[in-house]
């Protein structure tokens, strides 16, 4: 048997919804950054270029970050997750999914990510990116004031959902690494303002998890 290894991206939301659980299960998984331009190692995995994926004890790979936290949470004991889920934060992230992309996309390459390390993988990144949404990364940039008042909001509105300081809900579910992965992220902005219980959350969260926040690099 080999040992457990994430193929993953430090940015992505998704890949750290999966370093989360990992982190919270206190596995022993090896994490593979990936450049952002290397598609040959991800189709030939799984048929196509995305991220987190998976390869488990036997060699086979898993995609798609959910269907990996939950094969984790299942397979490999106790059992820390519930499947408890809310219609209004399932909302909630609905509404943060865009302006989040707006915001954070033409920021990454200021942190010095990994798999943005390269020139070209930065170059890869913002070409596909510029032509999924049909705006360049210069036009987001000028609209960060904006995005930035958006989310603060949306903030705001998390702060009433979340029932305490250390869970969503009542306990630990998958929709807390749902949470996390993306305000993780975040964590990269400094015009970002976290109300209190949502920054003692995400605080909390990362204690619990290993995965640092990118408050000290934060831009």
């Amino acid at each position: 048997m080999s040992p457990l290894k994430l193929i993953a991206y430090d940015h992505c939301p998704f890949c750290n919804l999966v370093r989360a659980a990992i982190g919270i299960k206190k596995l022993s998984v090896e994490i593979d950054v990936l450049a952002f331009h290397d598609e040959e190692t991800p189709i030939s995995l799984i048929g196509t270029k995305k991220a987190p994926i998976l390869i488990k004890e036997d060699g086979t790979a898993m995609p798609e970050s959910m269907d990996i936290a939950k094969f984790l949470d299942a397979t490999y004991a106790p059992q820390v997750f519930s499947s408890s889920t809310d219609q209004k934060f399932t909302d909630w992230v609905g509404k943060l999914g865009k302006v989040y992309n707006f915001l954070l996309f033409p920021r990454w390459k200021e942190l010095n990510l990994e798999e943005f390390k390269e020139e070209v993988s930065w170059e890869y990144f913002e070409s596909k990116k510029t032509k999924m949404f049909g705006v360049t990364f210069p036009e987001l940039l000028s609209k960060a004031d904006v995005y930035t008042k958006e989310v603060n909001d949306l903030l705001v509105e998390l702060d009433s959902l979340l029932q305490s300081e250390n869970f969503l809900y009542d306990s630990l579910s998958f929709d807390d690494l749902v949470l996390f992965g993306r305000l993780r992220g975040l964590t990269a902005l400094r015009g970002v303002q976290f109300p209190p219980k949502v920054h003692k959350y995400i605080q909390n969260m990362s204690a619990q998890s290993g995965v640092t926040l990118f408050t000290d690099h934060a831009v």
